[in-house]
């Protein structure tokens, strides 16, 4: 297979073609809410830099190469409204937007005035912040605010962080104005005016001067949502048409599988974007097709079909990890930044989870909230050092999964019952009892310890294969697909051991709930039962045998319950 395409990467052998649309400076998508962005508002999702994006003006590749594309004011979505209306099963939602503009979803009253607040920087960030307002002004994606409208709204501060180039990058931060906005999920992956409601709570103050967002930065909670919902809906009609597409926010991979496919998938995907109206960064794209690409922080490689975390992306863990010394002391804040690393890393890492939870834990023991002061100093000791042990070693972090879902997995059905445990494998019955401590234990961790002993009981015919678990256990199948979980420390426990112990055995173990009366084998013997004198034939084969044999009528040795004559 190929990767390829438009922030496009195309793979090839699966070719891959990555793209990156540059969708300008703000996005759209929003429910009708009292307070709303301006008409057809799209922009990238990030504040763009001097000479960013290129708008799709012809698909030919030197028009996306032009550096002072990226200077152009914002195109309306609306002027491209016909084209968003063509697209197959499009949410009214979706078209509002583009049509009205986007209205930012508060959960909570919006936040009151809280004065102008003034951005302070040394002088080497200043210069880079004077050249991000004058592009912004230029692009029309920010405006002055009228002097007699400046001691209202709300103002948020503007700050300088480092781009992984070396260079500076300006960010609005949104976090006070956030709380106010509404918590909606999603899946992941118009430049008219705003009405005043909603510009002034966009607001930041530069040198003197007010300025306010015209179109929907990156730092509001809801733009990830509202931006993956309209790109969604735009992408639509090419994965109709056969077209592969992963799209995470402004970044997409192309999947084809050869050359001459991803190549053309490309142009489709580039044309399409023209038709939208929506804009190619071609500075960050990769448009020839590959067959090995970095994306969202992973190496992905058609011709081993593997992904693994990019070089890059190993150096920043280890650098964050290796920084943990004891006895020294982390804000909250620090701490939420290797964690955010490490779930992220565990996306590709295929144990990442397991072994970042030790680490959560100990974070527990210390009162941590990621919703609490994120200021608030935790002195790192040598019990945090062990957590962190797994994550200093780079052959873990150079581990990926191999592509692809299982063509097969074995299953296996197991229950628990205070008693003991049962386990149907293939038709193969495994049980036993419990005995000593385990009589005192709560049933979920007699459950997972049931898919423990049946794990190992039928061990010689699930070595080298992909195992799937059956169980009516829900806390069972969380903390198996989850690599343990923070609720319960000794269901914890065995779940680490388990997923520890069928590393190198198993090729993959996962779960999956099956409501009770569906794992009814398992289940009667959990229970030890029936005994031998129960068990009787379905009664659709013992009608079988009687069309055959004629019917019996007297049931020697059957009980009331296992009975098949009616006499």
């Amino acid at each position: 297979p190929y990767w390829g395409g438009a922030g496009c990467t195309a793979l090839h052998g699966e070719t891959i073609m990555r793209t990156l649309p540059v969708f300008q400076d703000a996005v759209v998508s929003g429910e009708p809410m009292p307070q709303s962005l301006p008409p057809g508002n799209v922009a990238e999702l990030r504040s763009s830099p001097p000479l960013r994006g290129v708008p799709l003006q012809d698909t030919e590749l030197a028009v996306h190469t032009n550096p002072e594309a990226g200077l152009e004011r914002l195109v309306p979505l609306v002027d491209y409204l016909a084209a968003w209306k063509l697209l197959p099963n499009v949410s009214a939602w979706v078209l509002r937007t583009v049509e009205r503009g986007y209205r930012i979803q508060f959960g909570a009253p919006p936040p009151p005035f809280n004065g102008v607040f003034p951005t302070v920087v040394s002088p080497e960030q200043g210069l880079v912040m004077e050249q991000e307002v004058a592009t912004l002004l230029r692009k029309e994606a920010i405006e002055v605010v009228p002097p007699h409208d400046r001691e209202s709204g709300f103002y948020s501060r503007y700050f300088i962080v480092p781009k992984k180039d070396g260079g500076l990058r300006p960010i609005l931060d949104l976090r006070q104005l956030n709380r106010s906005v509404m918590r909606l999920k999603f899946k992941m992956l118009t430049v008219n005016q705003v009405v005043s409601q909603v510009r002034k709570f966009l607001r930041f103050a530069f040198r003197g001067e007010a300025y306010q967002y015209r179109v929907l930065p990156f730092g509001l909670a809801l733009s990830p949502r509202t931006f993956t919902k309209c790109v969604d809906a735009a992408l639509a009609p090419l994965r109709l048409r056969g077209i592969r597409i992963l799209n995470y926010i402004d970044d997409w991979l192309i999947l084809a599988q050869s050359e001459q496919v991803a190549a053309q998938h490309g142009d489709v995907v580039l044309a399409h974007m023209k038709e939208l109206g929506l804009r190619l960064n071609a500075k960050k794209s990769v448009l020839s097709p590959l067959q090995r690409t970095t994306y969202l922080g992973m190496v992905w490689d058609s011709t081993t079909m593997q992904a693994r975390l990019s070089p890059a992306r190993i150096e920043s863990i280890l650098t964050a990890v290796t920084r943990v010394k004891e006895g020294q002391s982390l804000t909250v804040k620090q701490f939420q930044r290797l964690l955010g690393l490490m779930a992220a890393a565990s996306n590709v890492i295929p144990f990442g989870l397991l072994y970042m939870r030790p680490l959560q834990w100990w974070l527990r023991t210390k009162g941590f909230s990621p919703r609490g002061n994120p200021f608030r100093m935790i002195k790192v000791t040598r019990r945090c050092l062990r957590a962190l042990d797994m994550w200093k070693k780079p052959w873990f972090l150079s581990q990926g999964p191999v592509l692809g879902a299982p063509c097969r997995r074995v299953t296996l059905a197991t229950d628990a019952s205070l008693t003991g445990w049962g386990a149907v494998m293939s038709g193969h019955p495994a049980r036993g009892l419990w005995s000593g401590r385990h009589l005192t234990w709560h049933i979920n961790c007699l459950e997972m310890l049931a898919v423990f002993r049946a794990l190992k009981h039928f061990l010689p015919d699930l070595i080298g294969h992909h195992v799937l678990v059956r169980t009516d256990n829900t806390s069972v199948v969380y903390y198996i697909n989850h690599q343990g979980g923070l609720r319960s420390r000794p269901l914890y426990k065995l779940a680490h051991q388990i997923l520890v112990w069928s590393q190198g055995k198993l090729l993959s173990l996962r779960a999956v709930h099956v409501p009770g009366h569906l794992n009814m084998g398992a289940d009667v013997l959990s229970r030890q039962g029936p005994r031998p004198g129960e068990w009787m034939l379905h009664p659709e084969v013992v009608k079988q045998i009687w069309r055959v044999f004629g019917q019996a009528q007297v049931d020697l040795f059957a009980t009331q319950e296992n009975a098949q004559c009616p006499h």
